[in-house]
């Protein structure tokens, strides 16, 4: 193999070297870009309030501050007290009063389904409400594990 042979398989060797470490950083460009989309698009925490019953009859719920996702679902208490089992009647009004008030006018109701979440100790139950047009971010969860 004469001096040019060699050098001409280095300086090949060189430059599939730097296409590769091209490419690598492309990469980690595009992963770091598409995190900080994620991390733009990630929703705000929704507040938490109290509702008094309508002319003074039952007890006032609590909605706790969350992200109202699957690991931090939106969680409602009696104020007060411990939820009995006739609390539970109120539940899906309940959570329709909260989507009222945080979800857009115009989205649409895509489906309502009881889940397994990741909120607390284990695993817990949760009712999930997706919008159109689908997916984890047109998604609130609502904690159910406290219902009677």
């Amino acid at each position: 193999m004469n001096v040019s042979t060699r050098l001409a398989k280095k300086k090949s060797g060189e430059e599939w070297s730097w296409l590769r470490k091209a490419g690598a950083l492309y990469v980690l460009i595009t992963g770091l870009a598409s995190s900080w989309v994620a991390v733009a698009a990630e929703r705000e925490k929704f507040p938490g309030f109290v509702v008094h019953p309508h002319e003074g009859d039952g007890p006032e719920f609590e909605f706790s501050s969350a992200y109202a996702t699957s690991a931090s679902p939106v969680v409602i208490k009696v104020v007060g007290r411990k939820m009995k089992e006739s609390d539970a009647e109120f539940r899906t009004s309940l959570q329709k009063h909260w989507l009222a008030g945080n979800v857009p006018r115009a989205a649409e109701l895509r489906m309502r389904e009881q889940v397994l979440c990741d909120f607390g100790s284990g695993r817990g139950r949760c009712d999930r409400y997706e919008f159109e047009p689908g997916g984890d971010e047109h998604s609130y969860y609502f904690y159910l594990n406290n219902w009677k």
